[in-house]
């Protein structure tokens, strides 16, 4: 019975001892899942420490970890302005939304003093606050968000004792961060802060290093001048060049008030109190004396900055001596400007920032035709069409606020409105002037009617030389300066046979015959062409189907208006029909000058006042007048003196003229040696293409002879009649005479 009861305690005690070792291991479990988390998120926190550098990049990263990594819903981050002392939102985001990082306006709602607040009291405290419950926690007030704020975790980031900013974190829902939240956030803003610090740290000794080298090599004298002393403690070299002092005698003076003209002294020290008390960025001018003993006139202004852990001030004097020399001379040159103003080719007219004219020369008035009284005082408007005035009221309501016109440096076209109501095309610039606060506008307008109507005929011009090309039957072709294709009409697509897509960019030799007499030619050509500029011959294209196309070439070279050649054009002319018909003319007249030459009638050509233009050789020889005696005088010398035959002539003129030709036409000619002869003629009138006598030509055959055998014929037939008469006569005689005597 007593081993039972023994047995049962030990088996009691097992118990107990697995249970409690159970709840060890759930808690060494527990505590071993707390760890494996926490350098989970300091592994993936070490792996974004590469965009330091970009703290945008950096801070959207660290945001997304914890997002994955724990349940917040809102994130912001709040950074520490050195110079006010207070905490400015630069991110904040939602689990739901992208978030707004960095330079967004900033507002009473982004900005939190040192004890403002959850934040501001994390910020002077140095502690993390966790926020349970926001609607029962009276402690703090809780701004108001677009989104609501259940519980909430606030964490400082803090390096070497300085306090960096502060990371809030949210939950819609009360009691959503406990105290292990709370460990790793403060774990995790730890590591963050060391590794901020140092690249704050790093990025301002870098800034130091790259704002020392600017002001070594920048053109404005650089003074740094301690506060309390006045003196100067260092200067850039540029301060050396232009005082002629050298950096050691600068230093070694009082204070800085040495170095200034007497009467700029009391002044220059009220400015660098108003720099130390205000930070006060205002420019004020003052006179500088050289080592060289020269005045110059300075304009100063000042700031304080933190140089080698020291607020000192940093004074900036650009030297104005030769800007106010300027001022000087330019207002003695008043006079000579309101000359030129008036006598401008353009119109200048000024107007203040509200749009009322204060200035309207005289080339205005021309272009505008309103005098000067009538528009001084007046809104500029006026001189707009009606559509245009109220875009340009609002443009001007703008400048008012924004100082800026987006006409400012640009020239643009617009319309104008004159006095009687027609509208000019203009061209106009605008520039802006501030003189002592006030702001001129002035725009410069040139009437451009007489361009537009150049333009308007140039595009005309244009638009028919481009009709003209299309629809030519010559081929035409453009070619860059280098000779490569750049246009083609239609015709020389019909003339090749190439589509302009297969000439395109070619160059222009793909068109030559390749018969190498030809080639030869095409480069000496365009060697004369680049000589005169233009030139022109015969050649043959190549066709698609490697048959040749006889032209005519025209080529000349387009030039720019600084001479230069840019541009060829050639135009072909298809001459193979031309060419055919020159080979039948000349075959024609081949065999005329043949049958000219060879023919056994005389014949004559006159001109249309009748005056011999040609003869030939048998011509000659009829008439006995050799072709030289002919030539140039007047048809009517192988004309008898016979006044009736004179009349038959005129006669026969009047015929010819009017029916046009005369053929068998028989007439009396006067030999040289004044013989005269008989000739046969066919006249015709020699017309020109339009129907107009241009001549006229007479083929006469000498008939004399034939003439002679004619009348002996005629003389022997009538012999032969009187023979027979005659005898009629006589056998009638001799029965009347026998009768009579009886027989």
């Amino acid at each position: 019975m007593c081993k039972k009861k023994d047995s049962l305690k030990d088996s009691q005690k097992s118990i107990k001892n697995l249970k409690s070792y159970a709840d060890t291991l759930h808690d060494a479990s527990f505590l071993f899942e707390e760890k494996v988390e926490e350098l989970s998120l300091l592994r993936r926190i070490g792996n974004i420490v590469g965009y330091l550098f970009d703290q945008e990049v950096f801070y959207r990263k660290f945001v997304d970890i914890l997002m994955e990594e724990t349940n917040i819903e809102n994130c912001s981050f709040m950074l520490m302005d050195n110079d006010s002392n207070r905490l400015v939102l630069k991110m904040a985001r939602g689990r739901n939304d992208d978030g707004t990082f960095f330079e967004h306006p900033i507002d009473s709602g982004t900005i939190f003093s040192m004890g403002e607040g959850v934040a501001g009291k994390v910020a002077s405290e140095r502690e993390t606050i966790l926020v349970d419950d926001a609607s029962k926690d009276k402690r703090f007030e809780i701004r108001k968000t677009r989104f609501s704020i259940g519980s909430l975790l606030c964490t400082p980031l803090i390096f070497q004792e300085k306090v960096l900013g502060v990371i809030n974190l949210s939950h819609s829902q009360p009691h959503a961060f406990n105290q292990t939240n709370k460990r790793i956030i403060e774990l995790l803003c730890a590591f963050v802060s060391s590794m901020l610090g140092n690249a704050i740290d790093y990025i301002t000794i870098k800034d130091q290093e790259k704002l020392k080298a600017i002001l070594e090599g920048i053109r404005l004298s650089i003074l740094l001048i301690d506060p309390e002393t006045s003196k100067i403690v260092d200067c850039n070299r540029y301060t050396e060049e232009w005082l002629g002092y050298s950096k050691e005698e600068l230093l070694s003076k009082k204070h800085i008030f040495d170095i200034l003209s007497p009467e700029y002294q009391e002044r220059a020290k009220q400015i660098v109190h108003e720099i130390i008390e205000k930070n006060s960025p205002e420019f004020y001018e003052i006179c500088v004396i050289k080592k060289d003993g020269n005045a110059n006139i300075g304009e100063i202004n000042g700031t304080m900055i933190s140089y080698q852990g020291k607020n000192i001030v940093q004074l900036s004097i650009r030297d104005i001596t030769e800007r106010r020399n300027f001022e000087k001379a330019l207002k003695k040159s008043e006079e000579k400007y309101h000359n030129l103003l008036e006598t401008a080719s353009d119109a200048i007219i000024s107007t203040n920032q509200d749009g009322i004219i204060i200035n309207f020369n005289k080339r205005a008035e021309e272009i505008f035709g309103y005098t000067r009284e009538k528009v001084l005082g007046k809104p500029v408007l006026l001189l707009s069409p009606e559509e245009d005035r109220e875009r340009e009221r609002k443009a001007l309501e703008k400048f008012k606020t924004s100082r800026q016109l987006g006409i400012i440096g640009k020239t643009i076209e617009r319309e104008g409105l004159r006095k009687d109501g027609q509208r000019i095309p203009l061209e106009s610039s605008w520039s802006i002037l501030k003189i002592e606060g006030d702001y001129i506008i002035t725009a410069i307008l040139r009437d451009i009617t007489e361009r537009k109507k150049a333009e308007r005929e140039l595009r005309e011009t244009k638009e028919f030389i481009e009709k003209v090309i299309k629809t030519s039957v010559d081929g035409i072709m453009t070619c860059d300066i280098n000779g490569n294709v750049t246009s083609v009409n239609s015709s020389l697509e019909k003339m090749t046979g190439l589509k302009k897509e297969e000439i395109l960019g070619e160059h222009a030799s793909i068109l030559i015959s390749e018969d190498q007499k030809i080639r030869k030619m095409f480069r000496d050509k365009t060697a004369q062409l680049f000589e005169m500029g233009s030139t022109s011959y015969e050649s043959a294209l190549k066709r698609k189907d490697s048959k040749y196309v006889e032209v005519d070439v025209n080529s000349f070279l387009i030039k720019n208006e600084k001479g230069d050649y840019i541009a060829g054009v050639s135009i072909f002319r298809d001459i193979t029909e031309k060419k055919k018909a020159a080979m039948e003319i000349r075959k024609a007249k081949e065999f005329l000058e043949n049958l000219f030459k060879t023919s056994t009638d005389a014949i004559l050509v006159t001109d249309p006042q009748g005056n011999i233009t040609v003869v030939n050789d048998t011509m000659e020889k009829m008439v006995g007048y050799s072709k030289d005696e002919l030539l140039g005088k007047h048809s009517s010398i192988l004309n008898p003196p016979d006044k009736e035959l004179r009349s038959r002539i005129v006669r026969d003129l009047k015929k010819l003229f009017e029916e046009g030709s005369i053929y068998g036409h028989e007439t009396t000619w006067q030999r040289k040696d004044g013989q005269h002869i008989f000739i046969e003629s066919n006249k015709s009138l020699l017309k020109d293409k339009d129907g107009h006598v241009i001549g006229g030509v007479n083929f006469a055959r000498d008939v004399t002879e034939k003439k002679k055998v004619e009348s002996m014929l005629l003389q022997t037939e009538k012999l032969k009649s009187l023979g027979e008469l005659a005898g009629g006569v006589a056998h009638d005689f001799n029965n009347v005479l026998a009768a009579i005597l009886g027989r």
